[in-house]
């Protein structure tokens, strides 16, 4: 079962959740309608033919889509486990409201507000407090900019 794939290992609990809202907001937004969200979500959860393996600089997530094998890999650098892990990171609309897209600690930020449909991204060491905001077109990475205002 999927779920016995995705409780074994650390990384697919955090990409999993954040992919799939963000896939949700999309999916909301184009087709206007839960009914057609609800079907294709189904559709690709009900799929068992789902594995993930990880090295030193990526995580592979492998599945089968109506018949056809899919690879989304997705870069993974274990130096940054360390200072991501109290990072919280927030997509921001034109209206002020928030969504928080916080990936697991070592998963760079790899779009930007525009992918996702915002305005901007910001992210908080909430360790320390401080914080950087990204604009429409910047993608986050590893918000390395937070280690240097510390």
């Amino acid at each position: 079962m999927i779920s016995d794939i995705i409780s074994s290992y650390y990384i697919i609990p955090t990409i999993i959740p954040t992919m799939i809202g963000m896939s949700i907001y999309y999916l909301y937004n184009k087709y206007n309608s839960s009914f057609n969200i609800v079907k294709l979500l189904t559709k690709f959860m009900d799929n068992k033919q789902v594995s993930w393996s990880y090295n030193k600089n990526s995580a592979l997530l492998t599945y089968q889509y109506l018949g056809q094998d899919y690879i989304l890999s997705i870069p993974y650098n274990r130096k940054k486990l360390v200072e991501m892990t109290e990072y919280k990171a927030e997509l921001f609309y034109i209206d002020k409201i928030s969504i928080n897209i916080t990936q697991q600690p070592g998963i760079p930020y790899i779009v930007n507000a525009k992918d996702l449909s915002g305005e901007y991204i910001k992210i908080t060491n909430m360790g320390t407090g401080v914080s950087c905001d990204y604009d429409k077109t910047q993608c986050p990475m590893y918000a390395d900019e937070l280690i240097y205002q510390e």
